[in-house]
């Protein structure tokens, strides 16, 4: 089955750009803007990766990332921001995948994606459990 990522992305051109890279690299693709779209996509049809900037929408970025992780602990969430370093420091973000640099080149953000989704073994997530 053909892993669906969803793209969080308030900039329509790098919306279009990660959607267009991660096509060619074979995943099922949806985009949408930090708005009560991207809330409802979850929720209903929960992806298996999600790339998104937590500080997106005035915070709704976060606030769909644990929405998320509610609605399937499994899912993979990849960080995109402008200061992923920043990030990593913040002990909210700690329940990201990874952490990568927002750029209209989205080769960073692809390695990512890959690594997580192509790995053998997914190991579930759960309190008290270690994400792998």
């Amino acid at each position: 089955m053909t892993p669906i990522v969803l793209v969080v992305e308030e900039q329509p051109a790098l919306r279009r750009s990660y959607e267009r890279f991660l096509r060619e690299e074979g995943y099922r693709v949806l985009v949408a803007p930090p708005t009560e779209e991207a809330l409802r996509m979850v929720r209903e049809n929960p992806p298996d990766l999600i790339v998104i900037d937590p500080t997106a929408g005035a915070g709704l970025g976060r606030v769909i990332a644990d929405e998320a992780l509610r609605a399937d602990p499994t899912v993979r969430l990849v960080f995109n921001t402008s200061d992923p370093m920043e990030l990593e420091l913040d002990f909210s973000c700690w329940m990201a995948d990874a952490f990568t640099r927002r750029s209209p080149r989205p080769g960073e953000m692809g390695e990512a994606v890959r690594a997580l989704l192509d790995r053998a073994v997914r190991v579930k997530h759960s309190p008290g459990h270690v994400r792998a």
